[in-house]
């Protein structure tokens, strides 16, 4: 092997080919070397000359501390803002350089908020020996802008850059920022590269962020010009996977959603002068925010994709129209939205909207975490101005649901099944209102019809209302009701109200009137509804006894709520409960009344000695006052007074229940007995009067005093033909001897 090798590398030394080639190569790099040499040289002399020749242009021919001057006295005599310029220097490439100019949004650097802000600004100029050089070119690198489109001090700006004078201007690595009503309508990702150049009358504008200066990499591009002559401008921008969050105006006003992250793909186009026009479409991937239009619900993993135009134009002097159009689409929905704003700012509009999966949507859309909501919505919905504040809006509206599912679930409290739904309301005003399907398992049937119109108010805060006027009747059935399953809807109300009143306490909240308050004055102030509603077999529990049909029967006029329900197994003793109320008045009133005349029960009722009676039939004759515009006030005010006669009466048969009736003993007897008493309550204080507790073997009478939670009895009689005396504490938990 070291043989061949040997042989090989002496074939090479002698072979004259190879000779000829490293000749060549030695040759070719000794002229490379010359050529560097020479460039090296000519390089060298021209940074010589060139900086000879800018030092004694500079000495000779620039006042640099005087075009500093000038150049911060032009901007703040035209901008009204603060300017600091760092250094002024000049160089025949370059021409005059400005380096770390910093323009501030104020008069003053006092707040510390700037407008403008450019690393080095290269003003070059057509020549420099002739007799009228002129300004060719400005140069901006690493420059920081801040727009607000609502500062006047912008449209300056803008008219600035629409009619200057030069042929180029050049911004390389911009970072601009642009604000509407306090939010960012733009704002760059990466700095743009921005090229203006002018021809005659017209000029072009290029624009993109690519690190490459290649449009297919910029996340945004745009080109545009701009017609002097016919005041008007054309843009085209294209944004490709960019952050919404960095257009949250533009989310807000297409989307309704404050983003918070997702990214967009999008191809616009603006034209303006005269009138204003843009149009079209986007793209949305995983957007995450909050509704704008109601705070606290937010939207997560949003995917669709829509189109959208908006055009302004002044047909007449002083006259403007304005119209707007936006479609969003998905695989879970389709949604059309029409605006037209006439000459006499009036609007058109028009909705459209399906829903094809709701269940996917709302794992999007976060109501609540505990609701679930499956099945299908259409819903056209024209709504038209008419200038009558007696009646503002023309309203043609359908709605349906072929089927739908809404479920809760924290325990069940709602259990909606929708097998038919419409709404219409034509333009005449008549109403119609369908819904069929069952609440909890439980089959209804349900009508609303009237008429409907809506008007317009301003209160003398300024604020416009658009009221309701109303003349409906609700006629609905609902077949064998579980009392008990509205209970989970009584403790959440209850538990709201509990909070509005400490929540009150704590802050002390100024007075307010009910009258003034938007819920009354669109839907309350102008309402008449008659309704009638009938219950088919009520049952407290679903395997307890029968307690008959019931009939609400009532109506609701202008604030005024007068509403009667009775029924019962026997007609012989029928048993009603009304409730009349009036909120038409700085301090409504609520009265609520309840009636039993020999009402088969067989459930649970009142709470003695920590334990739930078991009564067989309940006579009641209760009822409850109050009054005020808030919770508290209620709580406040009310007055309960009433009657109570429990008959057939036992006791769950538990340990826990014995321990707890020691103080009592003999309630706890195996003989049912009866519990009756009269009562009346301000505020958790009061008293029950006429107690009398009977059975076969005894017989008891007295009083109680009530200090919520604490009932003290006193109570005497005889058991087994024996006097009996027993006073003692009912806490709600167990009754304690004194």
């Amino acid at each position: 092997m070291d043989l061949r090798i040997n042989t090989f590398f002496k074939f090479l030394k002698r072979n004259p080919i190879q000779q000829r080639y490293f000749a060549g190569s030695y040759a070719w790099a000794k002229k490379r070397k010359i050529l560097i040499f020479v460039l090296f040289v000519i390089f060298g002399i021209t940074w010589v000359l060139q900086n000879a020749f800018s030092y004694y242009y500079r000495k000779n021919y620039l006042d640099l501390a005087h075009i500093k001057q000038f150049t911060k006295y032009f901007i703040n005599l035209n901008l009204k803002r603060a300017v600091d310029i760092g250094i002024v220097d000049f160089n025949f490439i370059d021409g005059v350089i400005l380096e770390d100019m910093l323009i501030s949004k104020d008069e003053d650097f006092s707040n510390n908020k700037l407008l403008f802000s450019g690393k080095k600004i290269s003003l070059k100029f057509s020549s420099f020996f002739g007799k009228n050089p002129y300004l060719k070119k400005i140069s901006i690198q690493a420059a920081t802008l801040e727009l607000d489109l609502d500062d006047p001090l912008t449209s300056e700006i803008l008219q600035y850059f629409r009619n200057f004078n030069l042929s180029e201007i050049e911004i390389q690595n911009l970072n601009l920022v642009i604000r509407k009503s306090g939010k960012i309508f733009f704002n760059t990702i990466s700095p743009i590269h921005l090229r203006l150049n002018k021809e005659r009358d017209k000029v072009r504008i290029h624009f993109n962020d690519s690190p490459f200066r290649i449009p297919y990499f910029a996340g945004v591009r745009g080109e545009g010009e701009v017609d002097i002559s016919q005041s008007s401008i054309g843009l085209h921008i294209g944004i490709k996977n960019f952050s919404i969050r960095n257009l949250s105006v533009i989310s807000e006003l297409l989307l309704n959603v404050t983003p918070e992250k997702g990214s967009i793909d999008s191809e616009i186009d603006i034209k303006a002068g005269p009138g204003l026009s843009f149009s079209g479409n986007l793209d949305v991937n995983d957007l995450s925010g909050i509704f704008a239009f109601q705070s606290g619900i937010p939207v997560s993993g949003i995917s669709l994709k829509g189109d959208f135009s908006y055009e302004e134009k002044d047909p007449a002097p002083g006259k403007k129209e304005i119209s707007f159009r936006r479609k969003l689409y998905s695989e879970l929905l389709y949604f059309q939205n029409e605006n037209f704003i006439g000459q006499n700012k009036l609007s058109k509009q028009k909705f459209s909207l399906s829903v094809n999966d709701s269940e996917k949507l709302f794992r999007s859309i976060s109501l609540s975490e505990n609701i679930s909501v499956k099945g299908k919505l259409f819903l056209d919905l024209s709504l038209e101005e008419t200038g009558k504040d007696s009646e503002w809006f023309k309203v043609v509206l359908n709605s349906s649901i072929p089927e739908m599912q809404i479920h809760t679930s924290d325990n069940a409290k709602i259990r909606l099944d929708i097998t038919k739904s419409s709404l219409t309301l034509k333009e005449n005003g008549e109403f119609l209102f369908d819904l069929n399907g069952h609440l909890f398992d439980k089959k209804f049937n349900s009508r609303m019809d009237g008429i409907v119109s809506f008007s317009k108010i301003r209160n003398r805060y300024g604020v416009l209302y658009y009221p309701v006027n109303s003349n409906l009747k609700w006629n609905a059935e609902f077949r064998e009701p579980v009392i008990l399953d509205f209970f989970p809807l009584y403790d959440s109300a209850k538990q709201m109200v509990l909070s509005d009143i400490r929540e009150r306490q704590e802050k002390m909240f100024s007075e307010s009137f009910i009258v003034q308050e938007p819920l009354y004055k669109i839907f309350l102030e102008n309402m008449k509804l008659v309704t009638r509603i009938d219950l088919k077999s009520v049952r407290n529990r679903a395997d307890f006894i029968n307690l008959g049909d019931w009939t609400i029967q009532g109506d609701i006029t202008k604030g005024f709520a007068n509403l009667n329900l009775t029924g019962g197994i026997y007609e012989k003793y029928p048993s009603s409960v009304t409730l009349r109320g009036n909120m038409n008045t700085k301090s409504p009133y609520f009265d609520f009344r309840m009636k039993t005349d020999t009402l088969l029960w067989a459930d649970e009722t009142v709470n003695l000695c920590g334990v739930k009676l078991l009564s067989d039939i309940v006579d009641v004759d209760f009822a409850f006052t109050a009054g005020g515009n808030n919770f508290e006030a209620v709580f406040l005010s009310r007055r309960i007074t009433g009657k109570v006669s429990l008959r057939g009466n036992t006791l769950f048969r538990s340990r826990q229940s014995d321990s707890k009736i020691t103080a009592m003993p003999l309630i706890g007897d195996k003989n049912s007995f009866s519990f009756s008493y009269e009562f009346e309550n301000y505020v958790g204080e009061g008293y029950k009067r006429d107690v009398v507790l009977k059975s076969e073997t005894y017989s008891l009478n007295g009083y109680a005093q009530v200090k919520y939670p604490e009932e003290n009895y006193s109570l005497y009689g005889i058991k087994d033909k024996v006097p009996v005396v027993f006073n003692f504490v009912d806490n709600g938990d167990l009754c304690q001897k004194k």
